[in-house]
């Protein structure tokens, strides 16, 4: 670079510094224009109410147990339960407050840019004089508005608890840090992979699987520092995680609970690395958007193709066509089902290059396992098949999501809908394209435990076990977010409400009403009625068939503990997971139903036959 150019850009850079130009630039036009138009849109009003609605049930259940628990006793028994109710509904509030800003931070950014690129707006930005970290810091800015809105809900009954004693507002302060930091991680996240992806959905997805590497890169670096026997502070890596200290934030309102943690210290750490992590990831989106920008800037319409006749055949010599001329008269068979066709044709990967390079990590990655643990290791073969299980899930969710609101978005619906195509046509096309894309997970599964197989380690019935298990409920997955798509506009929208319902239903419902029993009865019978509501969770079902499929050296022949029911032998843990799937498949018909019923009455379409 030379010097001229240098001191132009030192010259500019200090101006940019001034606290008056920078307060005209922080945080823009753009964030007034976000923050007008999120202000505007009803999903805002339905995630506001939602988020209002879930919070009031909440408590609403911790209050009506105390009620219950407190009519005969006197004052001063009722002001000492009320102490003892303050921990659990702050933690509640709190755990509540993390999840819906990480969810809502991750759908809501997850279209800043990628829906510029969609609505053909994208260009309109090179004409104004927003740089590109000006561009990402309103976009962000303004589109977490929302969250703070959400931030806010329990605060005031935060506020209220603090009169019953028991809780601090140190403990408030650092939970809220906690949350607030992973919210604007998740937000960095989500606009960094908004800039290079098609679809808000695929943005989304991709971001959440970040977030979870960024947050789960610290237990991992503890565990190989443990394992190789490294000296010195390593018990702080894995406090860096956020969930990890919030359980230790919970543990030391309830006492510690026998955990030796510095529940303050651990948040602290763990809200500055999430912090750290989204300047980083802010800064590498300004140069990834930069780049963009300038690129979209330098193209050019092509120039008129000069048509090069083709050189005389020379006589005696044979004349080699070239490739080009010869496919393009091969035509392509579309058929009967061009939805269907053209979904199915959808790949998962950008290109061939990235499928091989994630192929390669993985297999670097099981190849490092196998070294170190061991290919007959049971707690291996838990931990890769909880991992992929919840990973298989959650793309299910997002996948699917943008079906057919994605092409609402693409503004490609309208042509979709002039197609003498009946809506179950539609509906039955876009559900298999989705399914069609979960393929890679299973095939990493599959390949895992087949080398297992070979290996002597496992039973080939476990094959059987996991696709039973994983499939079915994947499918009912990929169609509720399918009907979810016939709902809502948004696709980023349409994914949020699928995965609230995917952890509502598997986690949040049995947690609510595991903690209702627990509080109002005693004895066994909380604990079995706990389990039997996590049955239908298809990850620990998954889980107890990849420990039970290892062949053991001894003869037992019960080798299923099925959580509160006991150990099932292989016969009936068969037909268990035949149970689950038809269960699950009967579900995926009926969300499979709801979404063609609605895209019929809302396009005025047959159900189920082709018009002519």
């Amino acid at each position: 670079m030379s010097a001229p150019r240098l001191a132009r850009r030192l010259r500019r850079a200090a101006e940019m510094l001034r606290p008056s130009v920078l307060l005209a630039s922080v945080p823009g036009p753009l964030f007034l224009k976000e923050a007008q138009l999120i202000g505007r849109r009803p999903s805002t009003y339905w995630t506001r109410g939602a988020a209002s609605a879930v919070l009031l049930v909440l408590i609403s259940i911790l209050f009506v147990v105390l009620w219950f628990e407190s009519t005969d006793q006197s004052a001063a028994s009722r002001l000492q339960q009320l102490q003892i109710i303050a921990p659990s509904v702050t933690i509640a509030v709190l755990w509540f407050t993390y999840v819906i800003l990480t969810v809502c931070a991750l759908g809501i950014n997850a279209g800043a840019i990628c829906e510029e690129r969609r609505k053909g707006t994208l260009s309109a930005l090179l004409t104004t004089p927003l740089a590109a970290w000006q561009i990402l810091l309103g976009k962000i800015a303004g589109q977490s508005v929302q969250l703070i809105v959400i931030a806010l809900l329990g605060a005031p009954l935060l506020l209220a608890v603090r009169v019953f004693g028991g809780v601090g507002p140190q403990t408030i302060i650092i939970g809220y840090a906690l949350a607030v930091s992973s919210a604007l991680l998740a937000a960095t996240l989500a606009a960094w992979h908004s800039i290079h992806s098609r679809k808000a959905s695929t943005a989304m997805l991709a971001a959440m699987l970040s977030f979870a590497l960024i947050q789960c890169a610290p237990p991992v670096l503890f565990l190989l520092l443990s394992h190789y026997g490294i000296p010195g502070a390593r018990q702080w890596h894995i406090f860096l995680c956020s969930p990890i200290a919030m359980f230790a934030v919970s543990a030391e309102l309830f006492g510690s609970m026998g955990i030796p943690v510095f529940a303050r210290s651990a948040a602290t750490l763990s809200a500055a690395y999430a912090l750290a992590w989204s300047v980083l990831i802010y800064l590498i989106s300004c140069l990834h958007l930069r780049w963009y920008l300038r690129r979209e800037a330098g193209f050019s319409a092509p120039a008129a193709a000069t048509v090069i006749p083709d050189p005389a055949p020379t006589p005696g010599r044979r004349t080699r066509r070239p490739a080009h001329r010869s496919a393009a008269r091969v035509s392509r068979d579309v058929g009967d089902h061009p939805v269907l066709w053209r979904e199915l044709r959808q790949s998962v990967f950008k290109s061939r290059r990235n499928l091989i390079i994630v192929a390669l990590a993985i297999a670097a990655l099981f190849i490092y396992l196998y070294f170190e643990a061991g290919i007959d290791e049971r707690n291996l073969h838990t931990v890769v098949t909880a991992i992929a299980s919840m990973i298989l899930l959650c793309s299910a969710a997002a996948v699917s999501s943008g079906s057919l609101s994605g092409e609402r978005e693409s503004r490609t619906l309208d042509s979709l809908l002039s197609t003498p195509l009946s809506a179950f046509e539609i509906i039955s096309g876009k559900f298999a394209g989705a399914f069609r894309r979960l393929w890679f997970i299973p095939a990493v599964i599959g390949t895992h435990f087949t080398l297992s197989y070979l290996a002597g380690v496992v039973r080939p019935i476990l094959l059987l076990h996991l696709a039973l298990i994983l499939i079915p409920p994947a499918a009912a997955v990929c169609a509720s977010g399918v009907w979810f798509s016939t709902m809502f506009s948004k696709s980023t929208t349409a994914a949020a409400v699928n995965m609230a319902l995917v952890f509502g239903f598997w986690l949040g419902l049995p947690l609510m009403v595991g903690f209702t029993i627990d509080t109002m009865t005693t004895g066994r019978m909380a604990d079995d009625i706990l389990e039997i509501m996590f049955m239908p969770n298809p990850v620990p079902i998954a889980v107890v068939a990849a420990g039970g499929g290892v062949i053991e050296r001894s003869t037992s022949t019960v080798p299923y503990p099925m959580l509160s029911i006991g150990r099932l032998s292989t016969f009936w843990f068969t037909a268990y997971t035949c149970v689950h799937a038809l269960v699950y498949a009967f579900f995926t018909l009926v969300f499979l139903w709801l979404a063609t019923r609605r895209l019929a009455g809302s396009s005025g379409r047959s159900l189920w036959r082709s018009g002519n």
